[in-house]
Protein backbone atom coordinates (compact mmCIF):
# COMPACT_ATOMS: atom_id res chain seq x y z
CA UNK A 1 0.00 0.00 0.00
CA UNK A 2 2.85 2.31 0.84
CA UNK A 3 4.52 1.54 -2.51
CA UNK A 4 1.36 2.52 -4.36
CA UNK A 5 1.37 5.89 -2.59
CA UNK A 6 4.93 6.50 -3.76
CA UNK A 7 3.99 5.72 -7.38
CA UNK A 8 1.03 8.12 -7.15
CA UNK A 9 2.96 10.96 -5.47
CA UNK A 10 6.11 10.66 -7.65
CA UNK A 11 4.44 11.84 -10.89
CA UNK A 12 3.06 14.80 -8.99
CA UNK A 13 6.70 15.93 -8.45
CA UNK A 14 8.01 14.97 -11.90
CA UNK A 15 5.24 16.62 -13.95
CA UNK A 16 5.89 20.15 -12.50
CA UNK A 17 9.63 19.71 -13.07
CA UNK A 18 9.00 18.74 -16.69
CA UNK A 19 6.64 21.68 -17.12
CA UNK A 20 9.20 24.06 -15.62
CA UNK A 21 11.79 22.65 -17.99
CA UNK A 22 9.54 23.23 -20.97
CA UNK A 23 8.79 26.76 -19.81
CA UNK A 24 12.54 27.38 -19.43
CA UNK A 25 13.23 26.11 -22.97
CA UNK A 26 10.43 28.21 -24.47
CA UNK A 27 11.49 31.25 -22.48
CA UNK A 28 15.11 30.80 -23.57
CA UNK A 29 14.04 30.43 -27.21
CA UNK A 30 11.96 33.63 -26.99
CA UNK A 31 14.91 35.46 -25.45
CA UNK A 32 17.17 34.23 -28.24
CA UNK A 33 14.65 35.47 -30.82
CA UNK A 34 14.51 38.87 -29.10
CA UNK A 35 18.31 39.07 -28.95
CA UNK A 36 18.49 38.11 -32.63
CA UNK A 37 16.03 40.89 -33.54
CA UNK A 38 17.99 43.39 -31.47
CA UNK A 39 21.23 42.30 -33.17
CA UNK A 40 19.61 42.68 -36.60
CA UNK A 41 18.42 46.17 -35.67
CA UNK A 42 21.92 47.06 -34.44
CA UNK A 43 23.44 45.75 -37.69
CA UNK A 44 20.96 47.84 -39.70
CA UNK A 45 21.88 50.96 -37.73
CA UNK A 46 25.57 50.24 -38.29
CA UNK A 47 24.98 49.71 -42.03
CA UNK A 48 23.17 53.04 -42.32
CA UNK A 49 25.91 54.74 -40.29
CA UNK A 50 28.63 53.24 -42.49
CA UNK A 51 26.69 54.30 -45.57
CA UNK A 52 26.56 57.89 -44.34
CA UNK A 53 30.30 57.88 -43.69
CA UNK A 54 31.28 56.10 -46.91
CA UNK A 55 31.78 59.38 -48.81
CA UNK A 56 35.35 59.46 -47.50
CA UNK A 57 36.05 55.76 -47.98
CA UNK A 58 37.18 53.69 -50.95
CA UNK A 59 33.80 52.19 -51.86
CA UNK A 60 30.99 54.16 -53.48
CA UNK A 61 28.64 55.99 -51.14
CA UNK A 62 25.76 53.75 -52.13
CA UNK A 63 26.61 50.06 -52.56
CA UNK A 64 24.54 46.98 -53.46
CA UNK A 65 24.85 45.69 -49.87
CA UNK A 66 23.97 49.00 -48.26
CA UNK A 67 21.13 50.47 -50.27
CA UNK A 68 19.95 53.41 -48.14
CA UNK A 69 16.48 53.62 -46.63
CA UNK A 70 16.07 57.12 -48.05
CA UNK A 71 16.17 58.76 -51.48
CA UNK A 72 17.68 58.57 -53.97
CA UNK A 73 16.98 54.91 -54.73
CA UNK A 74 19.75 53.21 -56.70
CA UNK A 75 18.54 51.08 -59.61
CA UNK A 76 21.10 48.27 -59.61
CA UNK A 77 19.95 47.12 -63.03
CA UNK A 78 21.87 50.12 -64.38
CA UNK A 79 25.56 49.25 -64.44
CA UNK A 80 28.33 51.53 -63.16
CA UNK A 81 29.73 53.86 -65.86
CA UNK A 82 33.14 53.01 -67.27
CA UNK A 83 35.49 56.00 -67.59
CA UNK A 84 39.19 56.43 -68.35
CA UNK A 85 39.76 59.60 -66.33
CA UNK A 86 42.04 59.38 -63.29
CA UNK A 87 39.35 60.51 -60.87
CA UNK A 88 35.66 61.38 -60.87
CA UNK A 89 32.83 62.13 -58.50
CA UNK A 90 29.10 62.73 -58.70
CA UNK A 91 27.61 64.43 -55.68
CA UNK A 92 24.07 65.54 -54.99
CA UNK A 93 24.04 68.82 -53.05
CA UNK A 94 21.02 70.38 -51.39
CA UNK A 95 21.31 73.77 -49.75
CA UNK A 96 19.81 74.07 -46.30
CA UNK A 97 18.59 77.35 -44.92
CA UNK A 98 20.82 78.51 -42.07
CA UNK A 99 22.73 75.27 -42.18
CA UNK A 100 25.42 73.25 -43.98
CA UNK A 101 25.06 71.67 -47.39
CA UNK A 102 23.32 68.30 -47.46
CA UNK A 103 25.51 66.04 -49.61
CA UNK A 104 25.23 62.53 -51.02
CA UNK A 105 27.92 60.89 -53.12
CA UNK A 106 26.37 59.00 -56.01
CA UNK A 107 29.54 57.85 -57.80
CA UNK A 108 33.21 57.97 -57.01
CA UNK A 109 36.55 57.00 -58.47
CA UNK A 110 39.75 57.99 -56.63
CA UNK A 111 37.95 61.00 -55.16
CA UNK A 112 40.54 61.71 -52.45
CA UNK A 113 43.60 61.31 -54.66
CA UNK A 114 45.65 64.54 -54.99
CA UNK A 115 46.00 65.41 -58.68
CA UNK A 116 46.91 68.45 -60.78
CA UNK A 117 43.72 70.34 -61.62
CA UNK A 118 44.88 72.81 -64.30
CA UNK A 119 42.54 75.80 -64.61
CA UNK A 120 40.04 74.46 -62.10
CA UNK A 121 42.47 76.32 -59.84
CA UNK A 122 40.77 79.50 -61.04
CA UNK A 123 37.66 78.58 -59.04
CA UNK A 124 39.65 79.21 -55.87
CA UNK A 125 41.18 82.32 -57.44
CA UNK A 126 37.64 83.59 -57.99
CA UNK A 127 36.68 82.96 -54.35
CA UNK A 128 39.73 84.88 -53.10
CA UNK A 129 38.94 87.76 -55.46
CA UNK A 130 35.34 87.86 -54.26
CA UNK A 131 36.48 87.88 -50.62
CA UNK A 132 39.21 90.50 -50.93
CA UNK A 133 38.65 92.81 -53.91
CA UNK A 134 36.18 95.50 -54.93
CA UNK A 135 34.45 94.25 -58.09
CA UNK A 136 34.22 97.82 -59.42
CA UNK A 137 37.90 98.59 -59.01
CA UNK A 138 39.79 99.10 -62.29
CA UNK A 139 42.94 97.07 -62.92
CA UNK A 140 45.61 98.19 -65.38
CA UNK A 141 46.92 95.35 -67.53
CA UNK A 142 50.69 95.02 -67.39
CA UNK A 143 53.15 93.54 -69.85
CA UNK A 144 53.89 90.76 -67.37
CA UNK A 145 50.22 89.82 -67.25
CA UNK A 146 49.92 89.66 -71.04
CA UNK A 147 53.10 87.55 -71.27
CA UNK A 148 51.49 84.69 -69.34
CA UNK A 149 51.15 81.34 -71.09
CA UNK A 150 48.16 81.15 -73.44
CA UNK A 151 46.23 83.72 -75.44
CA UNK A 152 42.78 83.39 -73.89
CA UNK A 153 41.17 86.73 -73.14
CA UNK A 154 43.46 88.63 -75.52
CA UNK A 155 44.08 91.40 -73.02
CA UNK A 156 46.07 94.45 -74.13
CA UNK A 157 48.98 96.05 -72.28
CA UNK A 158 47.90 99.38 -70.77
CA UNK A 159 44.13 98.89 -70.94
CA UNK A 160 42.08 99.10 -67.76
CA UNK A 161 39.28 96.72 -66.89
CA UNK A 162 37.07 96.35 -63.81
CA UNK A 163 37.74 93.44 -61.46
CA UNK A 164 34.32 91.97 -62.33
CA UNK A 165 35.12 92.00 -66.06
CA UNK A 166 38.46 90.30 -65.48
CA UNK A 167 36.69 87.72 -63.32
CA UNK A 168 34.43 86.87 -66.29
CA UNK A 169 37.42 86.63 -68.65
CA UNK A 170 39.17 84.30 -66.21
CA UNK A 171 36.21 81.98 -65.64
CA UNK A 172 34.70 82.00 -69.13
CA UNK A 173 37.75 81.88 -71.40
CA UNK A 174 40.09 80.66 -68.65
CA UNK A 175 42.30 83.68 -69.28
CA UNK A 176 45.68 83.30 -67.59
CA UNK A 177 46.31 86.99 -68.22
CA UNK A 178 43.20 87.94 -66.25
CA UNK A 179 44.05 85.60 -63.37
CA UNK A 180 47.57 87.02 -63.16
CA UNK A 181 46.33 90.62 -63.31
CA UNK A 182 43.85 90.02 -60.49
CA UNK A 183 46.36 88.28 -58.24
CA UNK A 184 49.07 90.88 -58.92
CA UNK A 185 46.85 93.65 -57.58
CA UNK A 186 47.10 92.05 -54.13
CA UNK A 187 50.61 90.74 -54.65
CA UNK A 188 51.29 87.26 -56.04
CA UNK A 189 52.77 85.78 -52.86
CA UNK A 190 50.02 87.23 -50.67
CA UNK A 191 47.33 86.10 -53.08
CA UNK A 192 48.54 82.48 -53.16
CA UNK A 193 48.75 82.54 -49.36
CA UNK A 194 45.10 83.64 -49.25
CA UNK A 195 44.19 80.76 -51.57
CA UNK A 196 45.73 78.26 -49.18
CA UNK A 197 44.12 79.90 -46.16
CA UNK A 198 40.75 79.65 -47.91
CA UNK A 199 41.41 75.99 -48.68
CA UNK A 200 42.14 75.37 -45.01
CA UNK A 201 39.00 77.24 -43.92
CA UNK A 202 36.93 75.07 -46.28
CA UNK A 203 38.59 72.00 -44.72
CA UNK A 204 40.05 70.80 -48.01
CA UNK A 205 42.38 68.00 -46.94
CA UNK A 206 44.02 67.19 -50.28
CA UNK A 207 44.50 70.65 -51.77
CA UNK A 208 47.44 73.00 -52.19
CA UNK A 209 47.97 76.05 -54.40
CA UNK A 210 51.20 77.43 -55.85
CA UNK A 211 49.76 79.90 -58.39
CA UNK A 212 46.39 81.50 -59.23
CA UNK A 213 46.35 80.19 -62.81
CA UNK A 214 46.65 76.43 -62.53
CA UNK A 215 50.01 76.08 -64.24
CA UNK A 216 51.63 72.69 -63.68
CA UNK A 217 53.47 72.72 -60.37
CA UNK A 218 54.06 69.89 -57.85
CA UNK A 219 52.58 72.12 -55.14
CA UNK A 220 49.43 72.95 -57.11
CA UNK A 221 46.92 70.13 -56.73
CA UNK A 222 43.54 69.10 -55.38
CA UNK A 223 41.20 66.11 -55.37
CA UNK A 224 37.88 65.48 -57.08
CA UNK A 225 36.16 65.57 -53.68
CA UNK A 226 37.76 68.88 -52.70
CA UNK A 227 36.89 70.48 -56.04
CA UNK A 228 33.20 69.73 -55.44
CA UNK A 229 33.46 71.77 -52.24
CA UNK A 230 35.12 74.67 -54.06
CA UNK A 231 32.48 74.65 -56.78
CA UNK A 232 29.67 74.54 -54.18
CA UNK A 233 30.91 77.78 -52.65
CA UNK A 234 31.48 79.38 -56.04
CA UNK A 235 27.86 78.69 -57.01
CA UNK A 236 26.69 80.45 -53.87
CA UNK A 237 28.39 83.66 -54.97
CA UNK A 238 26.10 85.50 -57.38
CA UNK A 239 28.83 87.06 -59.54
CA UNK A 240 30.95 83.91 -59.81
CA UNK A 241 27.90 81.76 -60.54
CA UNK A 242 26.86 84.14 -63.31
CA UNK A 243 30.29 83.94 -64.93
CA UNK A 244 30.32 80.14 -64.75
CA UNK A 245 27.13 79.88 -66.81
CA UNK A 246 27.67 82.76 -69.28
CA UNK A 247 28.26 81.34 -72.77
CA UNK A 248 29.50 84.49 -74.50
CA UNK A 249 30.22 88.13 -73.70
CA UNK A 250 31.09 91.34 -75.54
CA UNK A 251 32.84 94.13 -73.65
CA UNK A 252 35.40 96.94 -73.85
CA UNK A 253 37.99 98.49 -71.59
CA UNK A 254 36.86 101.46 -69.45
CA UNK A 255 37.75 103.97 -72.19
CA UNK A 256 36.01 102.01 -74.93
CA UNK A 257 39.26 101.81 -76.86
CA UNK A 258 39.72 98.03 -76.91
CA UNK A 259 36.91 95.55 -77.48
CA UNK A 260 36.78 91.95 -76.34
CA UNK A 261 34.64 89.00 -77.37
CA UNK A 262 34.77 86.06 -74.99
CA UNK A 263 33.30 82.58 -75.34
CA UNK A 264 33.04 80.02 -72.57
CA UNK A 265 35.38 77.04 -72.91
CA UNK A 266 32.75 74.76 -71.38
CA UNK A 267 30.99 73.02 -74.29
CA UNK A 268 28.58 71.31 -71.91
CA UNK A 269 26.73 74.56 -71.23
CA UNK A 270 24.92 73.93 -74.53
CA UNK A 271 25.14 70.14 -74.69
CA UNK A 272 23.27 69.27 -71.47
CA UNK A 273 19.90 70.38 -70.05
CA UNK A 274 19.58 72.14 -66.69
CA UNK A 275 23.25 73.17 -66.54
CA UNK A 276 23.97 75.63 -63.73
CA UNK A 277 27.58 76.29 -64.69
CA UNK A 278 31.08 74.95 -64.53
CA UNK A 279 34.78 75.31 -65.27
CA UNK A 280 37.27 73.53 -67.50
CA UNK A 281 40.98 72.84 -67.25
CA UNK A 282 43.65 71.38 -69.50
CA UNK A 283 47.43 71.00 -69.14
CA UNK A 284 49.94 68.29 -70.02
CA UNK A 285 50.27 67.11 -66.44
CA UNK A 286 46.59 67.43 -65.47
CA UNK A 287 45.01 66.15 -68.66
CA UNK A 288 41.42 67.21 -69.28
CA UNK A 289 39.43 68.44 -66.29
CA UNK A 290 35.80 69.54 -65.88
CA UNK A 291 33.80 70.70 -62.87
CA UNK A 292 30.10 70.98 -63.66
CA UNK A 293 26.82 71.50 -61.83
CA UNK A 294 23.32 70.71 -63.13
CA UNK A 295 19.93 71.22 -61.57
CA UNK A 296 18.04 68.18 -60.28
CA UNK A 297 14.38 69.29 -60.34
CA UNK A 298 13.28 65.89 -58.98
CA UNK A 299 14.71 66.71 -55.55
CA UNK A 300 15.15 70.49 -55.65
CA UNK A 301 18.90 69.92 -55.56
CA UNK A 302 21.92 70.02 -57.84
CA UNK A 303 24.30 67.36 -59.08
CA UNK A 304 27.98 68.30 -59.09
CA UNK A 305 30.31 66.36 -61.35
CA UNK A 306 34.09 66.65 -61.18
CA UNK A 307 36.32 64.79 -63.61
CA UNK A 308 40.13 64.92 -63.41
CA UNK A 309 42.78 63.49 -65.71
CA UNK A 310 40.81 62.73 -68.88
CA UNK A 311 42.97 61.54 -71.75
CA UNK A 312 42.28 64.56 -73.95
CA UNK A 313 40.25 67.75 -74.38
CA UNK A 314 37.20 66.09 -75.92
CA UNK A 315 37.17 63.05 -73.64
CA UNK A 316 36.71 65.29 -70.59
CA UNK A 317 33.38 66.47 -72.03
CA UNK A 318 32.32 63.03 -73.29
CA UNK A 319 32.95 61.35 -69.96
CA UNK A 320 31.36 64.14 -67.92
CA UNK A 321 28.23 63.94 -70.08
CA UNK A 322 28.28 60.16 -69.68
CA UNK A 323 28.36 60.52 -65.88
CA UNK A 324 25.54 63.08 -65.77
CA UNK A 325 23.33 61.00 -68.10
CA UNK A 326 24.05 57.89 -66.02
CA UNK A 327 23.04 59.62 -62.78
CA UNK A 328 19.47 60.21 -63.90
CA UNK A 329 19.18 56.63 -65.17
CA UNK A 330 20.72 54.96 -62.14
CA UNK A 331 18.88 56.92 -59.44
CA UNK A 332 15.24 57.63 -58.68
CA UNK A 333 14.05 60.43 -56.44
Amino acid sequence: MQDKKIYIILPLFIIPIILMGLIFVVDRKEKQEILKKLQNQENLIQDVSRTAEARTEKNAWITPKANPIFVPWRDWNVEEPQINAKAAILMEVKNKQNGPFEEKILFQENIQKPLPIASLTKLMTALVVADNMDLNKNIKITKEAVSQEGEAGKLVVGEELPVKTLLFAMLMESSNDAAFALASDIGMENFVALMNVKAKNLQLKNTSFANPIGLDDPKNFSSAFDVTKILEYCLNNKTIAEALKTQSMETTDILGKFSHSWKNTNKLLEALPNVIGGKTGLTNAAGGCVALAVNNPKNDSKIISVLLGATDENKRFEETKKLIDWTFKAYNW
